[in-house]
């Protein structure tokens, strides 16, 4: 049974965590990035992803991921 929360929001983004079949787990990292260098649309896109062994791991990486996103990409230090 997986006590993660799936879905981490942050200021600057999310953190998702799944549980693969082996029991590893895998978070990643997607932030909002306002001004994209292909002159799109605001998106989110995936900034970091880690593979761990146990659950606590993956705690502490979603929380160390989830310090990351601290602020949007693309906008300035206001």
């Amino acid at each position: 049974m997986m006590r993660l929360v799936p879905f981490t929001p942050a200021p600057g983004g999310f953190v998702t965590a799944v549980q693969l079949s082996g029991g590893q787990f895998l978070i990643e990292g997607w932030v909002l990035n306002l001004a994209p260098s292909d002159g799109g649309e605001p998106r989110h896109e995936p900034s970091y992803h880690f593979l761990t062994r146990d659950e606590t791991e993956a705690a502490e990486t979603v929380s160390e991921f989830t310090g990351w996103l601290d602020r949007p990409l693309g906008r300035g230090a206001v």
